[in-house]
């Protein structure tokens, strides 16, 4: 059987206890980076033999994992941190697997996706992720300019060299937006930074180091003649009296005839 089973992200202590039970009874485990993951490895004193496999893996490798596989071995892969397949070269050895008709299957646990939407206090209902931003200005924009119309929440990974880039190219093409940048997840040095998309580019270098997470809010547009301190007071007023935050939210969207997702960025998120 294959197994691709899901590693922390930065804390080591972020890994299910199936997933370290899985990757100690394989026979073999492939890694994105054999010298990463053997600290994992060493880690929780997992002694199963390890064999590389990474984006520049020819079909040797491929059919390496078929051929064990058709022996009845049990294999394992996972990626240098995160879930295995989302942006990384897992999905290679799954367009082999579904060719060949050999199954497989998920050890779920740590990822950056979920974490960064919750910590960015965007609307959570409806998400785009869209995995890595290109390098280039123009790979950027022409991304950016793909999803602009999704009234969701977006997420994208990028470099740490090119979020300043980024966000500069976005506040031209999602100015209707709020954005927060996530930094280092479950790691030390862990940071958000979240508003205005132009306000938030002062926080950053054009070197940054570590991984980041960009989220953009839905889109929200600010309606001619709403009194927003009016709003506010009514607001806080309703929570003083026990009334829940949505349903409060709910009660003014109706009242000044703006959606709930546009109040709930200009007085909750906004103001955090």
């Amino acid at each position: 059987m294959f197994y691709f089973v899901s590693t922390p992200i930065g804390n080591l202590k972020d890994i299910t206890l199936r997933a370290i039970e899985v990757l100690k009874s394989a026979d073999i485990i492939f890694c994105e980076d054999t010298r990463h993951s053997r600290k994992l490895i060493e880690h929780y004193g997992i002694k199963t033999k390890i064999d590389s496999f990474h984006q520049f893996s020819d079909e040797r490798k491929l059919q390496k994992i078929v051929s064990l596989l058709k022996e009845g071995k049990n294999i394992c892969y996972i990626s240098d941190a995160g879930t295995p397949v989302i942006s990384d070269p897992g999905y290679e050895i799954v367009k082999i697997l579904k060719k060949e008709g050999l199954e497989y299957d998920i050890i779920p646990g740590a990822n950056a996706v979920i974490p960064a939407l919750i910590l960015s206090g965007f609307p959570p209902d409806t998400f785009f992720f869209g995995g890595f931003l290109g390098k280039k200005e123009g790979e950027i924009e022409k991304q950016l300019n793909r999803v602009k119309e999704l009234d969701s929440t977006l997420i994208f990974y990028q470099s740490p060299l090119r979020i300043l880039k980024t966000l500069k190219i976005a506040e031209k093409i999602l100015p209707d937006r709020q954005v927060a940048v996530v930094k280092e997840i479950t790691k030390i040095h862990q940071k958000v930074v979240k508003g205005d998309i132009e306000n938030i580019a002062k926080h950053f270098k054009q070197d940054e180091k570590g991984e980041f997470v960009i989220v953009f809010s839905p889109t929200w547009k600010k309606e001619k003649n709403l009194d927003l301190k009016k709003i506010e007071k009514e607001f806080k007023l309703l929570e003083e009296c026990g009334v829940q935050t949505k349903k409060a939210i709910k009660f003014l969207s109706k009242k000044y005839g703006i959606s709930s997702k546009n109040l709930y960025q200009k007085l909750i998120i906004k103001g955090d």
